[in-house]
């Protein structure tokens, strides 16, 4: 394999072709996001289906060192328990895979993706997903809240300046006092 990265350390390092694979999703599966990390490998994410969840990070993927973080794109399998006749799915899951970056347009042509699980991560409020329409007017609530700021910017300066300009008079004013007491002559009198 040709060195095209460049560096003396590349012969050390890993070296691999293999490109991400997309996972479809099954039967009880569906994509999710992590919003948070609650420890012992368990993740709160939001689903395709607008809930939130808790789902355990498999040991296999931790073996693999396929690293999950806040706002990654991960496909869970539903808990089902055997108790129940309706069979109910639990507010459980379980992590299957990690979907790459790479593969994000390719996930959201698939029929069927809540388009908020692409949202940024700052317009996700805690555990909720912010509607669209909300988070427009808090963009304008900011341009007012950036323009009252600016407003109090140009306050503040105008004060410093008034401020200085009254430093530079006093420093004048003695200036002038210890000129007049340098020509009295103190001994004289």
């Amino acid at each position: 394999m040709p060195n095209l990265k460049g560096g003396k350390k590349y012969k050390a390092g890993k070296h691999s072709d293999t490109k991400a694979e997309f996972h479809e999703i099954g039967e009880d599966q569906m994509v999710a996001r992590v919003l948070k990390h609650l420890g012992d490998r368990n993740v709160l994410v939001y689903c395709n289906d607008g809930k939130d969840r808790i789902a355990h990070i498999r040991g296999g993927l931790s073996k693999k060192k396929a690293f999950i973080e806040t706002g990654d794109l991960i496909l869970i399998s539903l808990r089902t328990t055997g108790l129940d006749t309706d069979n109910k799915k639990q507010d459980r899951g379980d992590v299957l895979a990690k979907y790459d970056h790479e593969l994000l347009g390719q996930l959201k042509k698939v029929e069927g993706i809540n388009k908020n699980l692409f949202l940024q991560m700052e317009t996700m409020d805690r555990t909720k997903v912010k509607v669209e329409e909300d988070f427009e007017f808090e963009t304008a609530e900011k341009q007012e809240s950036e323009e009252s700021e600016e407003e109090l910017d140009k306050e503040m300066l105008a004060k410093k300046h008034k401020l200085q300009e009254i430093k530079r008079t006093i420093e004048r004013d003695l200036k002038q006092t210890n000129n007049v007491e340098d020509d009295l002559d103190i001994d004289a009198i």
